[in-house]
């Protein structure tokens, strides 16, 4: 909620978590409703094991935008128009992706990382129908609704 408070009201932040915040009840479980009940959730996207060097668990990266709306705002001299993305979430899992870094850790390939990419900005801007496609195991994305229902 901190960083959410120093968002602005164009703002989008990025943030780790453990796995355990998708599913833990009390506080987490609050705090995870009232993100989702304002819609500022974007995406939420699960890394591999081993890909930090403190860590060997699985994380998720959540996306926050207090903006998903539907616009056109100019990046490095081109024009991007964004759908409106209300009520959606987009969820990526990259379990299965990276490839063998240092014996032990786990690295994301820049063919993965422009592969993720691709999806998650095909998903957020106009033409998206004909850009974007849930894909088993990948990238679903998911109506408000139906996060609501499933905890």
């Amino acid at each position: 909620m901190n960083i959410v408070s120093k968002l602005s009201q164009n703002g989008v932040a990025g943030f780790l978590l453990a796995n355990g915040a998708l599913s833990d009840d009390g506080t987490e479980l609050k705090i995870r409703q009232q993100l989702i009940e304002n819609d500022l959730v974007e995406a939420i996207v699960i890394l591999p094991r081993s890909l930090f060097y403190t860590t060997d668990i699985s994380v998720t990266l959540w996306i926050l935008n207090k903006n998903k709306h539907k616009r056109t705002v100019e990046q490095n001299g081109k024009l991007i128009q964004y759908r409106g993305r209300e009520g959606e979430i987009l969820f990526m899992d990259l379990r299965q992706m990276g490839s063998p870094y240092e014996k032990k850790y786990i690295e994301l390939t820049e063919e993965d990382r422009a592969k993720v990419t691709g999806v998650y900005h095909a998903w957020q801007r106009e033409g998206y129908e004909d850009n974007y496609e849930n894909v088993p195991e990948f990238c679903y994305s998911a109506p408000k609704s139906e996060v609501k229902e499933k905890g």
